[in-house]
């Protein structure tokens, strides 16, 4: 497999590429190919997106729902939880979302980030595979600092601490050893990223997420969720923890926006908690 993603299966190649490359890379060296077959997890898209996709494919000749595969063993139940935020509102905060109330509400709000840091402890220890997904290198620098002052230091010689932050800033060879080291069950305990950890990149041993990034992108919510929800050996669940977020209209919307995938979802079990102390009791009754 290479870098950007193509390998031969079966003595056809595949490419795990976005339209543009296919438009402008792929397709003008292959004018001898009449059939074309895409495979996506996530088949929907928005705006511009959509029609790329079905300017390369057409029609979508079968869709396997989320319910087939959970029946057929791919995917596991997974538990998801919706902690509040009772913080104050915000106030005097701009109108955008990175610019605004998404960076003062989600990405350095305090009250949130402390959140987070617990909900990952408490999932940590229950033994679970942990995963954060954060907004901003920031957030995710913040998390990880106060996560790595609840957590033993690491032998010295270990390559890895027990809680590490994927960000592009890491070479490739740093990235792919760390995750390395996540999927073994070796170092690395709880991995942080951006959406370094996005599409593309596979964590079958992963079972539990902290979706700290807010949001209420469909498309990325939809493959962070279901990529804990793989099956994967012994795996029975899956627990995903996000926040409900009351403190700005706007985030309010997203998170109902969230919400409403789940709800939608017919392989998700939804809770929505009162208080964030009600978390850890929860999440150990999952399988």
């Amino acid at each position: 497999m290479t870098e950007d993603h193509n390998y031969f299966a079966e003595g056809v190649l595949v490419s795990n590429s976005a339209s543009k490359t296919y438009t402008k890379d792929i397709f003008p060296k292959l004018d001898h190919v009449f059939y074309r077959y895409g495979m996506t997890g996530t088949h929907f898209r928005s705006g511009d997106d959509a029609m790329a996709m079905h300017a390369l494919l057409s029609e979508t000749i079968y869709r396997l729902s989320p319910l087939e595969l959970l029946q057929r063993g791919h995917l596991v139940p997974t538990h998801v939880c919706f902690v509040p935020v009772g913080s104050p509102r915000l106030r005097g905060v701009g109108r955008t979302f990175h610019g605004g109330f998404g960076t003062a509400g989600v990405h350095e709000h305090e009250d949130r980030t402390r959140m987070a840091v617990e909900a990952a402890l408490s999932l940590h220890t229950l033994g679970r595979r942990v995963m954060v997904l954060v907004g901003t290198k920031s957030q995710g620098r913040a998390i990880q600092g106060a996560l790595r002052q609840c957590l033993p230091l690491p032998p010295p010689a270990a390559e890895f601490e027990a809680v590490e932050f994927l960000s592009t800033d890491r070479p490739r060879r740093v990235q792919q050893g760390v995750i390395d080291s996540f999927l073994t069950s070796q170092e690395v305990k709880i991995l942080i990223g951006t959406t370094i950890l996005g599409e593309g990149v596979d964590l079958p041993a992963a079972d539990a997420l902290v979706y700290a990034r807010g949001e209420k992108a469909e498309v990325s919510l939809t493959q962070a969720v279901y990529r804990v929800g793989t099956a994967d050996g012994a795996k029975k669940a899956a627990i995903v923890v996000d926040f409900a977020d009351r403190h700005h209209k706007h985030l309010l919307e997203h998170s109902l926006e969230r919400l409403r995938l789940y709800y939608r979802e017919p392989t998700f079990t939804l809770t929505i908690l009162d208080d964030p102390g009600q978390l850890a009791g929860w999440a150990a009754k999952v399988p």
